[in-house]
C-alpha cells in the first residue's frame, strides 16, 4: 500500500512537471495501442501473476490521465488510420485487454463504460467458463511472478498446452481453489452482457 502510494505521488509530481505533456506532444499524430489484462477490487490480497492485474482505482486514475492527454479511440478505428490523430490533433489511444478476465468483464469494462470510452476484450474461446489460466496458477505464491526458465519452458516445450505441462500444472490446479473468482475467464453469457449497449468490441 505504502509503495502504491509513493508511486502515486511520483506519478502526479510528473504530470505537474508538464513531462507527460512534453511527452504527449511528441506523440502527436501518433497511435498507441494500451493493452491490459485484468482488473481487480482494490485492497485485495495479490494472487497469481501480478503485474498482469491492477487494482480498480489505480486503473480508474490511468484511465483520467489518458483522456486528459490522448482522444481514447476504437482499435478498429485507429487500425483504420494507423498514422492520423485525432480531431484535437492530440495523439489516439485505443485500450484493449487480453485473455477476458472476469476482472476485466465485471470490475474493469464498467470503469470504461462509465466514462464513455470504447474499449476491446481479446477473447480466447476455448478458455471461457471460470477457468484459471496457467501463469497465474503456476506464479509463485510470495512474490507473484513465474520464474522466466519455468515460462520459456512451458511456452516453448509444452507450447502453453496445459496438457503438456505435466506436474506443473498438476502442482498449479491444487492452487486454483484458492484463488479468487476474478482471476477465472469470464463466461460467454458475462461477456455479452457487459458489452450490450456500449462501444466494447471483441477480438
Amino acid at each position: 500500500m505504502i509503495r502504491q502510494g509513493l508511486k502515486h505521488i511520483v506519478e502526479g509530481a510528473l504530470v505537474g512537471s508538464g513531462l507527460s505533456r512534453l511527452a504527449a506532444a511528441r506523440l502527436n499524430g501518433r497511435a498507441i495501442i494500451l493493452a491490459y489484462h485484468n482488473i481487480v477490487p482494490d485492497g485485495v490480497t495479490s494472487f497469481g501473476e501480478r503485474a498482469l492485474h491492477i487494482p480498480v482505482t489505480e486503473f480508474g486514475w490511468q484511465l483520467d490521465h489518458i483522456t486528459r492527454r490522448f482522444d481514447v479511440v476504437s482499435l478498429g478505428r485507429l487500425l483504420r488510420v494507423p498514422s492520423a490523430g485525432g480531431a484535437s490533433g492530440r495523439p489516439r489511444v485505443a485500450i484493449t485487454f487480453d485473455d477476458a478476465y472476469r476482472g476485466t468483464i465485471a470490475i474493469g469494462l464498467p470503469e470504461l463504460v462509465s466514462r464513455g470510452l470504447p474499449g476491446t476484450v481479446f477473447v480466447p474461446p476455448g478458455l471461457l467458463g471460470g477457468r484459471y489460466f496457467w501463469w497465474d496458477l503456476l506464479a509463485d505464491r510470495t512474490n507473484g511472478s513465474l520464474e522466466p526458465v519455468v515460462r520459456a519452458h512451458l511456452l516453448e516445450a509444452a507450447r502453453g498446452d496445459e496438457s503438456l505441462m505435466g506436474d506443473s500444472f498438476s502442482e498449479g490446479s491444487d492452487v486454483g481453489a484458492r484463488l479468487p473468482e476474478y482471476l477465472q475467464s469470464a463466461a460467454e453469457s458475462e461477456i455479452r452482457e457487459a458489452i450490450a449497449d456500449t462501444s466494447i468490441t471483441l477480438g
